[in-house]
């Protein structure tokens, strides 16, 4: 449970889901309900509520002919992960449901899956009429507030707060191998150099990550 709740994106699902409830007809629930099915889905049973919350967001996703439940949602996430991952060339993702069934698949996978769902519901054309009669206010997520190192705390669904912190690279390194590393750094940026030129996508450091831990 400790490895769920250090995924920051199981409160971006819980806190999705609360706010576009009634607007897509989706399931009320706790954020405790979704870590506990992601839970159960890691085992020998698998979880109907997981099932349940697949279907009824990839119902967006299709026309309204498609009758789409937790017995055959199997099938049209295989075709949205094929053409939202697997065509398309820049993202080189592939359609995990190919060669495995989603029972199989790691936790990891359905939380990934299952928040990429949340992303590709708000791409619908029927999103825009249901945000109307939303207030703006709710629609938006702000830090909690920053400490004196720059750290970031994030407030979700009312019971979970997160803390983003950039790791940065080790600077203590000292001696010959401080020396060694610095040499090879230089070879291979001449060599990149030769290859493209240096965009300003690239800028951040190749070493440095955003990290959120559970507090």
């Amino acid at each position: 449970m400790d490895e769920i709740r250090s995924w920051w994106q199981v409160p971006c699902i819980a806190h999705f889901c609360s706010l576009f409830r009634s607007a897509f007809a989706l399931t009320d629930f706790e954020i405790e309900d979704l870590e506990d099915a992601l839970m159960i889905s890691g085992g020998q049973e698998e979880s109907r509520f997981l099932a349940d919350l697949h279907a009824r967001l990839l119902r967006g996703l299709f026309s309204k002919k498609a009758e789409i439940n937790a017995d055959n949602f199997e099938p049209y996430l295989s075709e949205v992960l094929k053409v939202r991952w697997a065509d398309d060339s820049r993202l080189k993702r592939k359609n995990l449901l190919e060669t495995t069934s989603y029972k199989d698949l790691s936790i990891l996978d359905k939380v990934e899956i299952l928040h990429s769902l949340c992303d590709w519901r708000l791409d619908c054309d029927d999103v825009p009429d249901h945000l109307k009669s939303m207030e703006a206010d709710s629609l938006r997520v702000e830090p909690l507030g920053r400490d004196a190192e720059n750290n970031t705390y994030w407030y979700f669904y009312g019971t979970r707060l997160y803390k983003e912190y950039v790791e940065k690279p080790n600077k203590e390194m000292k001696g010959k191998g401080r020396k060694k590393l610095v040499k090879k750094k230089k070879k291979k940026f001449k060599k990149k150099k030769k290859v493209k030129k240096h965009s300003s996508s690239e800028s951040e450091s190749p070493t440095s990550r955003y990290v959120f831990r559970f507090l």
